[in-house]
């Protein structure tokens, strides 16, 4: 796999690498269920005169760019239709002129980033450009059911950036209710289901409201619920909130509500529906400007750690002032926090135990005044990529290989996508697949594919060899890697050459196999299958790849006992070629010595008696041994067996290895 190139690559043209991040809640709609899906960054120079599109891969929340060297800041959007966009006409124009103008009626997202140095990593949070409505029924409240709802009345497009009201170049997301809306827009609605809804911002007036219809599905009836706050002053639609309508109390009969939905358009708001509706955001902000932002939300661990989260304070959306910030415990049932949480000028820890079996979730609540913001902690055991297909199968070069494997429905929502790093060597993605990022990671190349829903996966591969056999892994640090067996379909190849075996540190002698010494060949660890040799000269068929090891093992049976040689080769490597098997275990029979753990042992001195390191593994059983020598063993090191007190003569290993009767006893 080729290292990818990350720096300059030219005198007119740099290379920017980039990281995105889409914070908050996950996209879950038919426009939106990857979240990205087409990106193009709009640069320009340091004096914010536009210099071009680069379009470029998002399938990825990390990329790289080759823009202009003269990038000074860059726009990155995502999922624009570009189509009536013109690029020549627009260069050369100041900021605001190219991208204050940008309105869509899709979702999209956007983000500004100033780049200091091309070496750098440029980390950039998306912003998206609509909002999201939800509807759910309080526990406690009974003959009440969601059969579906709409969202009416809310602007039919939203502009791509955020930009205060003078329309310079000052890009920043807007605070305290100040909307940035397209010219030119009508009202739209959205369909009737029970999937999530995501309005554009709209200023829900009173001459201009904006309101969700909700059927109880136990009576057919349909309700209007309009959006107002506790204060029952109506909320502003602003891009990135969640607006998360609770059903609190319903009180209504089988004839309460409209009949039908054009019905409920028309009527005033039901009386008989209780309704609590909560305006979500990692960033919060009260009447007076003061802001409340949270790093993340979302926290999972699968072994014990502690937990340690940012929270920081904003007097007027501008002066940082943590003091006075408590932390508390909302939920824990299950005990998942091992100690008290605390919070120090905005740094929350807490500790959190380790969780074995499944899943448990805690959560904790961060305040300032009138401000609070949520934060979810799971503990859970590392999650399985299971089900997921093994071993897979192909035929040649360039054959189709497909992978798939499995995110649980567990997983935390928040905390998508899923980073899935799959270790390939003898394969290349292809087709949605294909511009996956290369990542190198200790010392190793991972493609990186990323899950943005739970379910099942699908990665599609092609193979880059005719013939190759390789375990495929995927990684995540919440999950147990899955390994993956992927192997060629093998044609059947000759292999023939001369086998010896060693006799001596220079010594060989040519094998022959008979009814007592037996040759064995395996594939890559496979199972054993038997051939023959006479005087050296062997032959058999396997179905093999060219680059696959194929062990030989020779088993050279002596009296009360026997010698296994060995040796692992390719295919090029045998094929009319004299290969040697080297000794690795001697088995025989032992009088002297029980079961209990024994050594081989180095011996020098006077009559081989100063007992030295141990030499290879030895176990004795039923009063026989299986001596596996140490792979650099040598032919003129003496041993001796020590079991306690108890011990063998002392030996050489040429006449171990050499010896007509492998029986040993101890010494006299």
């Amino acid at each position: 796999m080729e290292q990818p190139k990350l720096n300059d690559d030219g005198e007119t043209f740099a290379t920017v690498s980039f990281s995105l991040d889409i914070p908050d809640y996950s996209i879950k709609t038919k426009t939106a269920t990857d979240g990205v899906n087409s990106l193009s960054l709009m640069t320009f120079d340091e004096n914010n005169k536009f210099l071009g599109k680069v379009d470029v891969s998002a399938e990825n929340s990390s990329g790289t760019a080759r823009v202009s060297r003269e990038t000074k800041y860059i726009h990155f959007i995502a999922n624009y239709e570009w189509s009536g966009f013109n690029e020549g006409s627009n260069k050369g124009k100041a900021e605001e002129q190219v991208i204050v103008p940008l309105a869509t009626s899709s979702n999209v997202f956007w983000g500004r980033a100033e780049i200091a140095d091309f070496k750098q990593t440029v980390n950039v949070s998306l912003l998206r450009n609509f909002a999201k409505v939800t509807v759910e029924v309080d526990p406690g409240v009974s003959d009440f059911s969601i059969g579906g709802y709409g969202v009416y009345h809310y602007a039919s497009k939203g502009t791509v950036a955020t930009y205060n009201e003078n329309r310079d170049n000052t890009f920043v997301p807007n605070d305290n209710e100040v909307l940035t809306l397209p010219d030119n827009f009508t009202y739209a609605e959205s369909e009737f289901n029970t999937d999530a809804k995501y309005p554009f911002e709209s200023p829900n007036t009173s001459d201009n409201t904006t309101y969700v219809i909700v059927q109880n599905s136990s009576n057919g009836r349909y309700y209007k619920i309009h959006l107002l706050n506790s204060e029952k002053k109506a909320y502003k639609i602003e891009r990135n909130f969640n607006y998360k309508i609770i059903i609190k109390g319903f009180t209504g009969g089988s004839d309460s509500g409209a009949a039908t939905l054009e019905d409920a358009k028309a009527s005033a708001p039901a009386n008989n529906l209780y309704a609590e509706i909560l305006k979500e955001s990692p960033i919060i902000s009260d009447a007076d400007g003061n802001r409340l932002v949270v790093d993340k939300l979302v926290h999972l661990f699968t072994s014990a750690a502690t937990l340690r989260v940012q929270a920081n304070y904003y007097v007027n959306g501008s002066s940082l002032n943590n003091a006075g910030m408590t932390v508390e415990v909302l939920e824990d049932e299950s005990g998942i926090f091992s100690s008290s949480p605390a919070i120090s000028n905005g740094l929350i820890t807490v500790g959190v135990s380790n969780v074995a079996n499944g899943q448990k979730i805690a959560k904790l609540k961060v305040s300032k005044g009138v401000l609070s913001r949520e934060i979810t902690v799971v503990a859970s055991e590392l999650y399985s990529f299971t089900p997921y297909t093994t071993p897979i199968s192909y035929s040649g070069k360039d054959a189709d290989v497909t992978l798939n494997f499995t995110i649980p429905e567990t997983y935390p929502e928040g905390l998508y996508p899923v980073k899935c790093k799959i270790h390939a060597t003898s394969l290349y993605p292809t087709g949605n697949n294909r511009n996956m990022l290369i990542v190198y990671e200790n010392e190793t190349y991972y493609y990186m594919y990323e899950a943005t829903s739970s379910g099942n996966q699908t990665v599609t591969f092609k193979s880059s060899l005719s013939e190759e056999k390789e375990t495929v892994t995927i990684e995540n640090e919440s999950f147990t890697t899955a390994e993956i067996q992927v192997n060629a379909t093998m044609s059947s190849k000759r292999v023939s050459g001369t086998l010896r075996y060693a006799t001596g540190s220079s010594n060989r002698s040519n094998i022959s196999t008979n009814t007592t010494n037996k040759l064995y060949y395996s594939i890559s660890g496979g199972d054993d299958i038997s051939f023959t040799a006479n005087n050296g000269t062997y032959t058999f068929n396997a179905a093999v790849g060219d680059n696959e090891p194929i062990t030989l093992t020779y088993i050279r049976e002596r009296t009360n006992g026997s010698i296994t040689y060995q040796g692992s080769f390719t295919l090029s490597e045998l094929n009319g070629k004299s290969v040697t098997l080297q000794p690795v275990k001697i088995e025989g029979t032992i009088s002297g010595f029980d079961n209990s753990a024994a050594t081989v042992n180095k011996v020098s001195g006077r009559k081989y008696n100063t007992k030295g390191n141990q030499y290879g593994q030895i176990t004795i059983s039923s009063q026989k041994y299986y001596y596996t020598l140490p792979p650099d063993y040598s032919w003129d090191q003496h041993v001796r067996i020590y079991q306690g007190d108890t011990k063998t003569d002392y030996l050489e290993i040429s006449d171990w290895l050499g010896a007509s009767n492998l029986n040993m006893s101890k010494e006299n």
